[in-house]
């Protein structure tokens, strides 16, 4: 008999419910009264003459002939369950090449249909996603339209929309474009980014004032953004960090940092003031990843035989958030393509991929922990041997893996092994295209 359980979507409005109510009012009394329903009892027969058939095509439930002790396993490892923010990446064009870019090597593009971000955007709100980012390449100033996505958002509610940033309007002097639009002075744009919906700038820092201009190829780019977090708390926004941290990094440095986005009341300690920094969840706090513009760094400590056991990351499988590539590929990690494979919003319905996102190869392989298979298709060598971060191994592995599995690649076919590793070690930057 054809039962009903909750989708990956149903299940994760179900559970945001009981943290906010206010998510009730996204289904009509019966509807919602019948998924609650199912979710009491974990599955129950279809009533092909009820509301069923509609909230199978809004995405709340699903037909199943699954058993209940499947149905339970599966609402017990919903990759929904832990997303809390959407990332747009919206454009890969970008107007610097840092020195550590894990993105150097993507195809540029940039997204052209803005219908689809808003609908993944309405769907996302239903879930009880409060946080949504824009990132790049550098959106602020390629991203056309983007201020249409951000002002379609912040009517949604009281959310927080977000734009990474490198600051490069900091650094100019009277009018600049941004994203299509002519802009007198700073002052004006920031207004425009409050007014639009934008309630969080973020300005991403490559450690101190040397090392983070020598990283950009920009002079004078480190004190430029100093001054414009001013101007940016000024017009209303607030102001917060992407930044780099490492042992190596000096806590006077980060203390700048902290003093210059927040007003510490006066005998506020240093170490305080740092504390507050790394702890706050609106910045982000990176390291650094040997892929695109850094692959092949000289200091590499990692061998595949020992970073086996670092392979397996929670972040495919149980994300705490997606991202939206501007190739238009749902991805739980931005470096490079990595992350891709779930499904891309241009070929299929958002919702519909997030409902199946457990059947994707790329979930699997992390989530069963099956490097260990693909392992020996792995040619270290293409890639240098050794690897600075696990992050960087983790992402050649699985780009590998995936590639293993979609193209039937026979394990005593060395000549198309040795393709695949080159094809992924360009498209990670340990090996660069040939001119």
């Amino acid at each position: 008999m054809k039962n009903v359980s909750l989708s990956n979507y149903g299940h994760k409005w179900v559970h945001e419910l009981t943290h906010d109510t206010d998510l009730k009012r996204f289904l009509p009394v019966d509807e919602r009264s019948r998924v609650i329903d199912v979710y009491n009892h974990t599955i129950l027969p279809a009533e092909e003459t009820s509301i069923d058939p509609l909230l199978i095509k809004k995405g709340f439930l699903r037909s199943t002939y699954d058993t209940k002790n499947l149905i339970k396993r599966r609402y017990k490892q919903n990759p929904l369950e832990h997303v809390r923010w959407i990332i747009f990446e919206y454009t890969s064009l970008c107007n610097f090449d840092c020195e550590m870019c894990y993105n150097a090597t993507v195809r540029h593009t940039t997204e052209k249909d803005i219908y689809v971000l808003k609908k993944a955007a309405d769907a996302s709100v239903v879930m009880g996603v409060k946080r949504f980012l824009f990132i790049g390449g550098e959106v602020s100033k390629y991203g056309r339209n983007w201020l249409d996505l951000s002002e379609h958002i912040s009517s949604q509610g009281d959310l927080d929309v977000v734009l990474l940033s490198n600051g490069w309007f900091c650094m100019e002097e009277g009018g600049f474009n941004a994203a299509g639009k002519k802009y007198k002075d700073r002052k004006e744009y920031f207004s425009e980014l409050k007014e639009r919906g934008l309630t969080h700038l973020l300005f991403s820092i490559d450690g101190d004032r040397d090392s983070h201009d020598r990283s950009r190829g920009r002079d004078g780019l480190y004190d430029a953004i100093m001054g414009g977090i001013d101007e940016a708390k000024e017009s209303g926004l607030t102001v917060r960090l992407s930044f780099l941290t490492s042992d190596h990094v000096d806590d006077s440095h980060l203390v700048g940092l902290a003093q210059k986005i927040y007003d510490f009341p006066k005998h506020t300690t240093h170490k305080n003031m740092v504390g507050h920094l790394l702890s706050d969840d609106d910045n982000i706090i990176t390291n650094r990843i040997d892929i695109g513009n850094d692959a092949n760094r000289k200091e590499g400590i990692l061998d595949i035989d020992k970073g086996l056991s670092l392979m397996r990351c929670p972040g495919f499988f149980r994300p705490d958030n997606l991202t939206i590539k501007a190739n238009g590929e749902i991805a739980t990690c931005r470096l490079a393509n990595v992350g891709e494979g779930y499904g891309n919003i241009h070929n299929q319905d958002f919702i519909s991929i997030l409902n199946s996102m457990q059947d994707s190869f790329i979930y699997k392989l992390h989530a069963d922990n099956r490097f260990k298979e693909y392992a020996r298709y792995i040619r270290p060598s293409v890639f240098g041997d050794r690897f600075h971060h696990p992050c960087s191994l983790r992402a050649v592995m699985t780009a590998v893996a995936k590639k293993v599995h979609d193209e039937l690649i026979d394990p005593n076919d060395e000549l198309e092994i040795l393709r695949i590793n080159t094809e992924v070690a360009k498209a990670t930057g340990h090996r660069k295209e040939s001119k």
